[in-house]
């Protein structure tokens, strides 16, 4: 999976930084979730991140890193 910084538009790499400082998640994970979303559908239709990744999400940032 490549995340180099062509992919992402400045704009939103940035607040990819952000949003991984303010909540305590590896940007680089941010990026790759950011990369596929793009990749399995267009930013205009995107609908959101599937459940099971948003809850593995939620829970890393409520409990560290952990998929229980």
């Amino acid at each position: 999976m490549s995340t180099d910084n062509e992919e992402i538009d400045p704009e939103i790499e940035k607040l990819i930084a952000e949003q991984a400082d303010e909540r305590n998640i590896p940007e680089d994970l941010l990026k790759e979730i950011y990369v596929l979303e793009k990749e399995m559908v267009t930013m205009d239709r995107r609908a959101g991140l599937p459940s099971e990744l948003r809850q593995i999400l939620e829970n890393y940032v409520d409990n560290g890193w952990s998929m229980e």
